[in-house]
C-alpha cells in the first residue's frame, strides 16, 4: 500500500510540473493552474486509465476553485484548446518564426548540458526573437487577437503603454525560452518551445477623494510550439486589453490599501479577492 502511495504522489507531482509550462505567464490563479494540469496531461498522457484527471478536477470543485469563464468542469471543457490559425499569412509568419527556433536548436547541440551557457545562449537568443516578432507580425491585428498583446502602433498610447526605443511601437519582452523534451508512455520523444511575451500598462486607481495609486497592470501569453511538426500548439494569454481583469485588479488593490490603513496587521483573505479563494483552501476541511 505504501508503494503505491509513492507512485500516486509522484505522479501527481509529475502532473503538478508539468503543467507549469502550460500557464499563462502573468495574473496566473488555481483556475489557469487546474486547466494547465489537465492540458499538459493530456498531451502526455492520452488514456488517463486511472481517472487522474477527473480526480484533481473533483478535489479542485470540492475546493471552490472554478476558473473563469468555463461553465462546466469536465476534462474537455477545461483543456486548452490548439491554435487553429485563422488566415495563412499567420501561419506562414510562424512558420518563419518557428524556423528559428529549430536552427537555434540545431545550431547550440549542447544547449542543455551546461546551465551557465545555456543562460548566456538563451539571453542572446530572445533579443533576437524579440526583434523578429517586430519585424514579423508590426500592426498584425490577428497576432494581436492571438495573443492579447498590443501591437498596433496607433492604439498603445491610449491604453497607456510606453513605448519603445522606436517611440512608434509599444514596448513588451520575451520573458523566457524554454525548450523542453518529454517521453510519453509509449516511448515518443515530444520536442517544445515554450516562450512566454509579457506587455505591460500603467493604470490610477482612485482610493479617495484627492488620492490616487498607479499601478502596473499585465498581460501576456505563452506560446507552445510542436517542434517536430513545426506547428503552433498553444497561445495562453492574459489579453491586456481585458477591461473586466482591469476593473478587478483595481479594485483589488483599493480594498487591499483600505484593509492596511484600517488594520496595517491585517491582510485579506476575501474569497472573492482578484487572486481566488485563498481562504477555502485554509478552511477547507477536505
Amino acid at each position: 500500500m505504501a508503494d503505491e502511495a509513492v507512485r500516486s504522489a509522484q505522479h501527481v507531482l509529475n502532473m503538478c510540473i508539468r503543467a507549469l509550462d502550460f500557464l499563462p505567464p502573468v495574473d496566473m490563479n488555481f483556475g489557469d493552474f487546474l486547466r494547465a494540469i489537465i492540458t499538459a496531461d493530456c498531451e502526455l498522457v492520452p488514456d488517463d486509465e486511472r481517472n487522474y484527471r477527473v480526480i484533481l478536477i473533483e478535489a479542485f470543485r470540492n475546493r471552490g476553485i472554478y476558473p473563469d469563464g468555463i461553465k462546466t468542469l469536465s476534462v474537455e471543457s477545461l483543456r486548452w484548446q490548439k491554435i487553429e490559425m485563422k488566415t495563412n499569412q499567420l501561419k506562414t509568419q510562424f512558420g518563419h518564426f518557428q524556423k528559428l527556433l529549430i536552427e537555434f536548436l540545431r545550431d547550440k547541440p549542447n544547449a542543455f548540458k551546461n546551465r551557465d551557457e545555456y543562460y548566456k545562449e538563451h539571453r542572446s537568443f530572445r533579443q533576437i526573437l524579440h526583434q523578429r516578432l517586430f519585424d514579423k507580425f508590426d500592426n498584425s491585428l490577428e497576432f494581436e487577437e492571438l495573443t492579447g498583446l498590443v501591437f498596433n502602433s496607433s492604439e498603445f498610447l491610449k491604453m497607456n503603454i510606453e513605448p519603445s526605443s522606436n517611440s512608434n511601437f509599444p514596448k513588451y519582452f520575451v520573458q523566457s525560452l524554454a525548450f523542453n523534451r518529454r517521453v510519453d508512455f509509449n516511448g515518443k520523444i515530444n520536442n517544445q518551445a515554450v516562450i512566454s511575451i509579457v506587455q505591460k500598462r500603467k493604470e490610477k486607481v482612485f482610493i479617495e477623494e484627492g488620492i490616487e495609486e498607479e499601478i502596473t497592470f499585465n498581460g501576456g501569453v505563452t506560446l507552445i510550439f510542436d517542434l517536430d511538426s513545426t506547428q503552433l500548439l498553444y497561445a495562453i494569454k492574459k489579453d491586456i486589453r481585458d477591461e473586466e481583469r482591469l476593473e478587478k485588479r483595481k479594485n483589488y488593490v483599493k480594498n487591499l490599501i483600505s484593509d492596511i490603513d484600517d488594520n496595517p496587521l491585517r491582510m485579506s483573505f476575501d474569497t472573492s479577492s482578484f487572486y481566488g479563494p485563498f481562504a477555502s483552501l485554509h478552511n477547507s476541511k477536505h
